[in-house]
C-alpha cells in the first residue's frame, strides 16, 4: 500500500439514512465492513466482478473472501489507518482464483466521530476500451496465465544459442530488472516474454502486450500513461496501461518505433518508478516486470537517432539477443514436426512429414521471416494436401522461396563440410556453389568428390571448433561416436577439444537438462514417469532437478 494515497480529511458520514437502495444501483463494486472487517454490505456489481455469491460473503472478514492478509487489504488499512485511500490501482485475487485488475477509493465510516467502519469502491477496468478497441492488433490483454498462451515448455529447439538464450532468460524473469529482446522479425520475441511472465511470481497477475509501431503517435502517450478528464478535449478519466497492469508485467514490443519524445518521458517513469496520467497531479507507484523488443540492432537505431542511448540502457539492463532460424538449422525438423502436430490438431489431419526434397529445401533456405514463416509454410501446405500423409512441393501455396536456386551462404567452412556431406549421403550429385563467408572467391566444388573436396577445404581454427562441438552435441556427447562421426582418433579429438577449450561437461549438460526436461513435460510433471522414462531413480532425478534449477511446477 501507498502512504501518498492516504487522505487525512476525506471520509463519508452515514449518520442519516440507509444507503443500501441507492448502493444496489451503482455499476462499481463496493463493500461495507465494519471497524474489525467483517463485510456488511456487498452489491452485485462486485458480485459480478470477482464471480462470487452477493449473500456467501456477507459476515465473512475480508481475509477469508480475498487472498488478502491485514497488511495487504485496502480496507484494513484503511481502517488500520482511519484514512482513506484514493485512486489506487491494485490487483487481487478471490478465494476461487479469480483475478481482477482495479482502481479503489475506500473511505472510513464515521459516526458520531468515531470509526465504525469502511466503505470501498472498485472499479473493475477493461483494458483500452473505447478509442483503443478500434486500433486492430495494436494491444492483447491477459490477467492469469491460462490466457497468455506461451511457457518455456513451448519453446522448440535444442541448439546451445537458444538453450543459452532460455536459460538466461529464466534467470532474470524474478529480478525486477528490465529486459530487452533483440530478435528478428517472427525469432518468437513475444514467445519469450510470456514465458518470462508465467515463469516467475507474477504469473497470477496481469500481463498486457504493446506493439509500439501499430499504435499512432498521437496516442500512445495517453495508451501508456492514462488520461484525466478535462486534460485535452474528449479526455476522460482512464488509466493507462502501466497503471493497469501494475504488480504484473508489460511488454513493449518494437520499442525501436516509439518517438523520442515519449522515450524521454517513459524514462523518467523507469527510474522514478511513477507514472503519472495526463493533466493529473498525483503519480501512482509502479510494481511491475518491464519487458521491451527491437527488431533492428539498438546499436544502428541509436546511430540513426532512433533510440535514445539513455533509454536504451535503461530498458537493456538484461540484453538478450534470439538467434534467428537460420543459424538454428538443427532446430528446422523438431520445429516443422511440432506445427504438423499442431495443424494436424486443428484440421484433423493425419499428415506425417515433408517430402525429402523439401526437407533438404528448408536445410538451405535463407528464412527471412524466421520461426514465423516456417509456421506459415507448414499450415499453408496443410490446407493442400487433402487426405494425404506427405507434404510435398506441390502443396507449397507460394512458390517464393523456389524462385532462385538456393544458394546458401554459410557462416564458416564447417557448414560447407556439412552440406558436402548430405549431399554425398542423399544421392545428390548436382554442382553447387558455396559461399564462404571468410573466403574473397566463392568455391566451386562437385558434391561426389567427397573426400578430395574435404581435404582441400580451408580449415581454421575457428572452424574445427564448431564443427567438433556441432558434431558432439549430434552425438550426444558421445566421443567414440563423435570421434567416428569426424573420422579421427578418440585420442586426437580429446587433443583437440583441449587446444579449442571445449566446454564437454557444458554441452552434456545441456544435453541432460533438455532430456529431463521433456521427460517431464511428457510426464506432465510426474517424477515417478519421468525418472522411468530416464531410466533413473526418483532420487537421482530430484537430484539432478536441483542442479540444474528445474521446477516440477513448471510441467503440471
Amino acid at each position: 500500500m501507498k502512504e501518498n494515497n492516504c487522505v487525512d480529511d476525506d471520509f463519508i458520514d452515514i449518520t442519516s439514512g440507509d444507503l443500501f437502495p441507492i448502493l444496489e444501483t451503482i455499476d462499481q463494486g463496493i463493500i461495507m465492513t465494519d471497524k474489525d472487517g467483517i463485510i456488511l454490505y456487498y452489491n452485485k456489481s462486485h458480485a459480478k466482478m470477482d464471480g462470487l455469491d452477493k449473500d456467501s460473503v456477507k459476515g465473512l472478514k475480508m481475509t477469508e473472501v480475498y487472498h488478502l492478509d491485514k497488511n495487504t487489504s485496502l480496507i484494513m488499512r484503511c481502517l488500520k489507518k482511519n484514512k482513506a485511500i484514493l485512486n489506487f490501482s491494485s490487483i487481487y485475487t478471490t478465494r476461487n482464483g479469480r483475478v481482477v485488475n482495479s482502481i479503489n477509493n475506500i473511505y472510513p465510516l464515521r459516526k458520531n466521530g468515531q470509526l465504525i467502519g469502511a466503505m470501498s469502491f472498485v472499479k473493475d477496468y477493461e483494458y483500452l476500451d473505447g478509442i483503443i478497441n478500434k486500433i486492430d492488433g495494436a494491444y492483447k490483454k491477459t490477467t492469469i496465465i491460462n490466457e497468455t498462451r506461451f511457457t518455456f515448455r513451448s519453446i522448440v529447439g535444442s541448439t546451445p544459442p537458444l538453450l543459452e538464450m532460455e536459460n538466461k532468460a529464466k534467470l532474470a524473469s524474478n529480478s525486477p530488472s528490465p529486459i530487452m529482446f533483440y530478435g528478428e522479425t517472427g525469432t518468437g520475441k513475444e514467445l519469450f516474454a510470456q514465458a518470462i511472465h508465467n515463469y516467475s511470481y507474477r504469473k497470477r497477475a496481469s500481463y498486457m502486450a504493446v506493439n509500439c509501431a501499430a499504435i499512432p503517435e498521437t496516442l500512445l502517450e495517453g495508451i501508456l500513461f492514462g488520461t484525466t478528464k478535462g486534460s485535452y478535449t474528449g479526455a476522460i478519466n482512464k488509466p493507462g496501461l502501466f497503471e493497469q497492469a501494475n504488480g504484473g508485467t508489460i511488454f513493449l514490443d518494437e520499442i525501436n518505433s516509439m518517438p523520442i519524445s515519449l522515450q524521454s518521458k517513459l524514462l523518467r517513469v523507469l527510474q522514478e518508478k511513477k507514472v503519472r496520467r495526463i493533466g493529473a497531479k498525483k503519480e501512482i507507484v509502479l510494481d511491475l516486470k518491464i519487458i521491451s523488443s527491437t527488431n533492428e540492432l539498438p546499436q544502428k537505431e541509436i546511430s540513426k537517432g532512433n533510440l535514445r542511448k539513455d533509454f536504451f540502457y535503461r530498458l537493456g539492463v538484461v540484453f538478450l539477443a534470439i538467434p534467428p532460424l537460420r543459424k538454428r538449422l538443427e532446430d528446422i525438423a523438431p520445429l516443422t514436426d511440432h506445427f504438423i502436430r499442431k495443424y494436424n490438431k486443428i484440421m484433423g489431419k493425419k499428415v506425417q512429414k515433408v517430402s525429402a526434397e523439401l526437407r533438404d529445401h528448408f536445410q538451405t533456405y535463407k528464412w527471412p521471416g524466421n520461426v514465423r514463416e516456417l509456421e506459415n509454410i507448414i499450415e499453408g501446405a496443410m490446407n493442400m494436401v487433402g487426405s494425404g500423409n506427405l507434404i510435398k512441393r506441390r502443396h507449397m501455396v507460394s512458390e517464393e522461396m523456389f524462385l532462385e536456386k538456393p544458394k546458401k551462404t554459410f557462416e564458416n567452412a564447417t557448414d560447407a563440410l556439412e552440406d558436402s556431406a548430405d549431399a554425398e549421403t542423399h544421392g545428390n550429385h548436382s554442382r553447387k556453389t558455396v559461399e564462404i563467408t571468410n573466403q574473397a572467391t566463392p568455391l566451386k566444388r562437385e558434391p561426389a568428390a567427397g573426400k578430395a573436396a574435404k581435404k582441400n577445404m580451408p580449415q581454421t581454427d575457428e572452424t574445427n571448433k564448431e564443427k567438433i562441438i556441432q558434431t558432439l552435441i549430434h552425438c550426444l556427447g558421445s566421443a567414440k561416436k563423435t570421434s567416428e562421426k569426424l573420422n579421427i582418433s578418440r585420442q586426437t579429438l580429446h587433443k583437440k577439444i583441449k587446444k579449442y577449450s571445449i566446454n564437454r561437461e557444458r554441452i552434456l549438460e545441456n544435453i541432460e537438462k533438455g532430456s529431463i526436461e521433456k521427460s517431464l513435460f511428457d510426464a506432465k510433471g510426474n517424477i515417478t514417469v519421468a525418472a522411468q522414462h530416464l531410466s533413473i531413480s526418483r532420487q537421482l532425478l530430484n537430484y539432478k532437478m536441483k542442479k540444474y534449477d528445474i521446477l516440477k511446477s513448471s510441467f503440471k
